[in-house]
């Protein structure tokens, strides 16, 4: 996918197909990964606007990929957030350490509040 698109990496296909609706009903192209290895793959084809993860997407640590991307010039301005079931203080401090832009927990904000919140970034 070429051009401005957010990159969403989520392993449960029935939650992308959501959030994918309602980035799209906010006029925003959504390229879905399923792993950290073929959001890599995406990435280097096309560097997305903003970069939406669930942090317990596969057995690799997904906060480790959020530090590659910080760490990485071509993405080190890119927002990040984590969009996970993973609610504990532990693990928010740890997204924000790795570099992420906001961390939302699911089940605490409906699909169309994240959405606003990454658009918003988007736009800026």
């Amino acid at each position: 996918m070429r051009g401005k698109h957010i990159l969403l990496i989520e392993p449960d296909a029935y939650l992308a197909g959501i959030y994918a609706a309602k980035f799209a009903s906010e006029h925003l192209q959504t390229q879905v990964a399923e792993t950290l290895s073929s959001a890599r793959k995406s990435i280097k084809k096309s560097v997305p606007k903003a970069v939406v993860v669930d942090v317990a997407v596969d057995q690799e640590s997904g906060f480790d990929f959020i530090h590659e991307l910080r760490s990485d010039p071509k993405t080190f301005a890119v927002p990040i957030f984590v969009l996970t079931a993973l609610a504990a203080r532990e693990h928010i401090a740890r997204a924000f350490a790795a570099g992420a832009t906001d961390y939302l927990i699911k089940g605490h904000f409906v699909p169309i509040e994240a959405v606003r919140k990454v658009k918003k970034a988007v736009l800026q």
